[in-house]
């Protein structure tokens, strides 16, 4: 029962705030678009890392092939909706482990971890389309739950080393849990975890890592390292940075549509109760592997660089587990001693804290998200030939994506990426805005839809082409020379950006 509320309750709280906003098929938040492109370009045969942008391993690329396959069969809308509902299951399925891994320790502790990520704020977010988030935490979560039994199971243990395989494929990030996750079992060599356990898990995550990394590697290793770790290690210090900012991403309290005092006495006091959970993990020998991964994840945000919405997907599961767990055991540590009286307050707890989490996922779903993409009236207005893009998204969803790669035609993965590791902002270097503009120049259109992310100075779209459409953030140019064959069809291969030749100089 408890199983089908977590996963019902999931479900609603990441597609209604989609239906009352922009749609299943929304545009608007970049990151995805550029995941699904690069899958794209990977399977039209261009090569990641050496010639286009991708920031991340691979994982998620490798994931969304069937569906930039299926897109390229159909539609690119057809496979997008495909992938964005996947990973509406995939976020579920996560809920629902939470449950069943809490579980161990009593249906109170379920129901709390299971609402907990179905109805958090950043989790819901990132799995209502293709963020790296929702898979790596799954595979991530199911590690620890293969991997928390007090004997040996060597199928488990097996099976528990690939997932933590792949969730390392998925962000450098995932180091810190994993490394987590490999260090409870060396500690637990002390109460009889064999060696042969940690051997079989680390072996199993070594192995299914390398073969996922070292085909990419091999064909771009300078490129892939700079990308992959140098920029993201090196990203400047933007964004959400102030400490209850980010303890509301990585705990809770952030973007349940309160007020900013409100958002932050939510931040405070779900800090203060992880704290508590997080010690209770940590002292007790089952619990502590979850409680080491949520310590490790949520010391990962608080360090990063940069912290958007979606990173808090990274720690949800692990935070929800960890306090739902520490606190059933502190409630019946509470309970023993209070006798007969603390039965009662202690089921009082557990309701009052299903019914917080529950009003969060309440003020979630309520909350509508996404831009509408006006797909008829733009795609009317798109000449023939090559078209090019700020935001991949743009392409997918005017179903010119697959077409443009059979046809050859230059497709900027990530346009943002492609500025990463130069010394001054977007706006002020050269090299990328002259890169950019010349990109956006080569086809027969272009649509633009990020200028302010693009670090484009005012009135930059009117030497970009004349506006054939405009609808707020999306704008189609058509430059003077859409005619000409050379803006009908690119010629040579694709390029990174701007950043593969400066860095080689």
């Amino acid at each position: 029962m408890v199983v089908v509320v977590v996963a019902a309750v999931a479900i609603v709280v990441r597609v209604a705030p989609l239906l009352r906003g922009g749609g299943l098929l929304f545009w608007g938040r970049y990151d995805d678009g550029v995941y699904f492109t690069a899958s794209a370009s990977l399977l039209a045969g261009r090569v990641p890392y050496r010639e286009f942008v991708l920031l991340h391993p691979p994982l998620i690329m490798l994931l969304l092939l069937p569906f930039t396959l299926l897109g390229r069969l159909t539609s690119d809308p057809t496979g997008l909706l495909a992938a964005r509902l996947t990973w509406v299951l995939l976020g579920t399925l996560t809920a629902v482990l939470a449950a069943r891994f809490a579980g161990r320790w009593g249906t109170s502790a379920a129901l709390v971890a299971g609402l907990w990520v179905a109805c958090s704020a950043s989790a819901s977010y990132a799995s209502q389309t293709t963020f790296i988030e929702p898979a790596a935490d799954l595979a991530l979560f199911g590690a620890v739950a293969l991997l928390s039994c007090d004997h040996e199971r060597p199928r488990h243990e097996l099976a528990g080393g690939v997932l933590l395989g792949i969730a390392l494929a998925g962000k450098i990030w995932y180091v810190v849990p994993v490394a987590a996750v490999l260090l409870v079992l060396l500690a637990g060599t002390r109460r009889g975890v064999s060696l042969r356990t940690i051997a079989r898990a680390a072996g199993a995550a070594a192995v299914t890592a390398t073969a996922i990394l070292l085909p990419f590697f091999a064909l771009a290793p300078r490129a892939m390292w700079r990308m992959v770790v140098l920029d993201q290690l090196s990203r400047p210090r933007t964004g959400k940075t102030a400490l209850l900012d980010r303890l509301g991403t990585a705990i809770g309290g952030r973007a349940l549509g309160l007020p900013t005092t409100a958002s932050q006495v939510v931040a405070v006091v779900a800090t203060v109760a992880f704290a508590v959970g997080a010690a209770a993990c940590l002292l007790d020998a089952r619990a502590r592997m979850i409680g080491a991964v949520a310590v490790g994840c949520v010391g990962v945000l608080l360090l990063s660089p940069v912290v958007f919405h979606h990173y808090g997907d990274y720690t949800a599961a692990p935070v929800a587990a960890t306090v739902a767990i520490g606190w059933s055991m502190v409630g019946r540590g509470l309970a023993g001693r209070l006798g007969g009286a603390g039965v009662p307050l202690r089921r009082i707890g557990a309701a009052v804290a299903v019914l917080v989490v529950a009003a969060g996922g309440v003020s979630v779903a309520g909350h509508p998200l996404g831009r509408t993409f006006p797909r008829a009236s733009l795609t009317a207005r798109l000449p023939a030939g090559c078209i090019t893009a700020d935001d991949p998204t743009t392409l997918v969803l005017a179903n010119r994506l697959s077409s443009d790669l059979r046809h050859g035609c230059a497709v900027a993965v990530d346009v943002t990426g492609a500025s990463y590791g130069a010394s001054v902002g977007r706006g002020r270097d050269v090299a990328y805005l002259d890169w950019l503009h010349a990109y956006l120049r080569s086809g027969a259109g272009a649509i633009l839809a990020r200028r302010g992310h693009d670090g484009l100075p005012p009135g930059a779209a009117t030497t970009l082409g004349a506006p054939a459409y405009t609808e707020r953030y999306l704008h189609v140019l058509v430059p003077e020379a859409a005619g000409s064959a050379r803006h009908r069809h690119s010629s040579g291969s694709p390029t990174p950006g701007p950043s593969r030749t400066r860095r080689a100089g």
